[in-house]
C-alpha cells in the first residue's frame, strides 16, 4: 500500500522525513524544558530553548509539510487537505496511503 502512495511516487518522502526529525527534535527540547532539567538555566536561555523547541515542532514538523507537500499537477496541498477536509480519525492514514491527487486525479 505504501508503495503506491502518491507522496512516495511523486518523490516527496524526504519532506516527511525532515518533518518527522524536526517534530521529534522539537519535542525533545520541549520535554527537557518541561521536565525541570532546564531549571538551572538563565531565564532568557530557558525561554529561548523552549521557544526553539516549539518552533521546531509546530513550524518545522507541522506547518512546513502542510505547505510544502503538494500535488505536482494542480498544486493541492495534500497534507493540509488531509488534516482539514478529511475525518479526523483517518486523515493521516489517508494521506500516507492515497494513490492519486483528490483534486485532479494525478498519480505521479
Amino acid at each position: 500500500m505504501w508503495t503506491t502512495s502518491y507522496v512516495r511516487k511523486s518523490g516527496q518522502c524526504w519532506k516527511l522525513v525532515i518533518a518527522a526529525v524536526l517534530l521529534f527534535s522539537g519535542g525533545i527540547l520541549v520535554a527537557i524544558m518541561a521536565s525541570g532539567r532546564g531549571n538551572n538555566l538563565e531565564p532568557g536561555t530557558f525561554t529561548t530553548v523552549l521557544l526553539a523547541g516549539l518552533f521546531l515542532c509546530l513550524g518545522g514538523g507541522l506547518a512546513w509539510p502542510a505547505y510544502s507537500i503538494r500535488c505536482r499537477s494542480c498544486g493541492l496541498k495534500l497534507f493540509w487537505h488531509a488534516l482539514s477536509a478529511r475525518p479526523h480519525h483517518d486523515s493521516i492514514e489517508w494521506f500516507l496511503l492515497v494513490d492519486s491527487c483528490p483534486g485532479c486525479g494525478a498519480t505521479r
